[in-house]
């Protein structure tokens, strides 16, 4: 991961490293925030910012997408 990139300082490496055991997590990332949601699983607040819920897989998939998408 990119620790560089701020939103990225809300999720730590632990997360996939020490296998916690939730079945989904919900994030609320930053107004303007480019992050990949899945579809049907966010909703945009009242203030701008956004509300996804992801399974350890899904969030995965999305942060591994982000930084490809970031790196062009």
């Amino acid at each position: 991961m990119k620790n560089s990139l701020p939103l990225f300082s809300l999720i730590g490496d632990d997360i996939f490293e020490v296998k916690n055991t939730f079945k989904t997590i919900t994030i609320r990332w930053p107004t303007g925030s480019k992050m990949l949601t899945i579809r049907g699983n966010w909703k945009r607040l009242s203030d701008g910012r956004i509300e996804a819920t992801y399974t350890r897989d899904e969030l995965a998939l999305c942060l591994s997408l982000f930084e490809l998408i970031d790196e062009v």
